[in-house]
């Protein structure tokens, strides 16, 4: 989602002939945020925004001066990690790099260790994207409900006196 388009009065739902002039005006803007740009640099674009989605700012500011900081974060040339991460400054790169590393590293420990009295465990959800996480979780489900559904059909359907319903027959068309 790049932004949020205004609907018309009910809903585009109720009127969807005057949402086109929205929705026309907002891929027209996007179009023309990228015609000069190449194929490659659309993807990284698109890169950068999906890398941004659910970031927040954890940082203390002395004086509570965070809008300046924000800003000269933001124009800062700043540097990339070795694996790409840009980074406000070397110290924070460096940051970075030791965070990977020491993950790497307990990832690498964890290796061949089955037999933990406690075995330390990542809670559900941070081992797959929230997306995917969702997508599993509907498969399951629908897994879950076409089992049931067919352990239902698979039982006859019986009368209000007892006796067994006959089949319904479809009719050939």
């Amino acid at each position: 989602m790049d932004e949020i388009i205004p609907e018309p009065l009910g809903g585009a739902h109720s009127d969807p002939v005057a949402a086109f002039p929205a929705i026309k005006e907002s891929i027209m803007t996007t179009f023309r945020q990228y015609e000069n740009m190449n194929e490659r640099e659309i993807q990284l674009d698109r890169y950068q925004k999906f890398r941004k989605l659910g970031q927040f700012e954890e940082w203390v500011v002395r004086g509570s001066d965070w809008r300046n900081v924000r800003s000269e974060r933001s124009s800062a040339p700043g540097v990339n990690t070795a694996a790409g991460t840009w980074a406000f400054n070397e110290a924070e790169a460096n940051y970075i790099e030791a965070s990977v590393d020491a993950d790497e590293a307990w990832e690498k420990s964890m290796e061949g260790k089955a037999e933990w009295l406690n075995r330390p465990v990542q809670p559900p959800g941070l081992s797959r994207s929230g997306i995917m996480e969702m997508a599993v979780t509907m498969v399951e489900a629908r897994r879950r409900k076409q089992a049931a559904a067919a352990a239902t059909s698979s039982r006859p359907a019986y009368s209000s006196n007892g006796a067994a319903a006959p089949a319904k027959q479809e009719a050939a068309v």
